[in-house]
């Protein structure tokens, strides 16, 4: 694998990040690894729907 395909590979996943992380974010308060870090930091869940 050279640098090009690298780099076609990394704009792929950029292409499909950004519609899903805005999906995501009309539905939910947080990223889910957000979440995840504020359950083990307060050792409570959070609300994690708007």
């Amino acid at each position: 694998m050279n640098q090009d395909d690298t780099t076609i590979i990394a704009l792929c996943i950029y292409a499909v990040q950004i519609p899903l992380s805005s999906f995501w974010l009309k539905r939910f308060r947080m990223g889910p690894m957000e979440w995840l870090w504020r359950l083990l930091t307060y050792g409570k869940r959070m609300p994690i729907r708007k």
